[in-house]
């Protein structure tokens, strides 16, 4: 009976008492938290939206020296003008395939354009075609992932750059371009 004494006194029996509902809670608590989900819930399927590419159809693009129509899934991006450039304007492909449209007007000559200058002095990089129909000054990198036209009108340039991160026919998205300018 002795063992048991200790129990009858208050200051003992009273703080091992909440140790062990406390251990009690904490066992019961992990157990209920590990243990899986019971019940079911009710759901009803959402309706299937149509995806629908604001950028299916030609787009386009007219400002104070210049307007043209650009290809299908083209979206226009912001484009700073810098150095001699008149107008700047980019854009960029939403149907993932990574290509861009940088069309530049700069006031000069065809003759002193630096771009087809560089180009002409690469040919290891660069291959010139055939003028068009159009008289475009067209000039394809060998890796295929570049386009470039120059179009002359009076002292000013206009180039035409599609882009692409891989090997890819550029030749209509440029083409869209230039058969739709004009110069205002």
């Amino acid at each position: 009976m002795r063992r048991l004494a200790f129990l009858k006194r208050p200051k003992v029996f009273i703080p091992l008492l909440i140790i062990i509902l406390l251990v009690i809670a904490v066992v019961l608590a992990v157990r209920n938290l590990t243990a899986p989900a019971v019940g079911t819930i009710n759901q009803t399927p959402m309706p299937k939206a149509e995806i629908t590419d604001p950028y299916a159809s030609t787009g386009k693009y007219s400002s104070k020296y210049l307007s043209f129509t650009y290809p299908a899934h083209y979206k226009k991006i912001p484009a700073a003008k810098s150095g001699n450039y008149l107008e700047v304007a980019d854009f960029y492909a939403t149907d993932h395939s990574g290509k861009q449209i940088s069309v530049g007007l700069i006031k000069e000559s065809i003759g002193s354009d630096s771009g087809i200058a560089y180009r002409k002095a690469h040919p290891e990089l660069y291959r010139q075609e055939p003028r068009t129909r159009l008289g475009a000054v067209v000039f394809s990198k060998l890796t295929g992932d570049e386009r470039t036209a120059y179009i002359a009108e009076r002292d000013r340039v206009v180039s035409v750059s599609v882009t692409a991160p891989t090997n890819m026919d550029l030749t209509a998205d440029c083409q869209t371009v230039l058969n739709s300018l004009i110069f205002k």
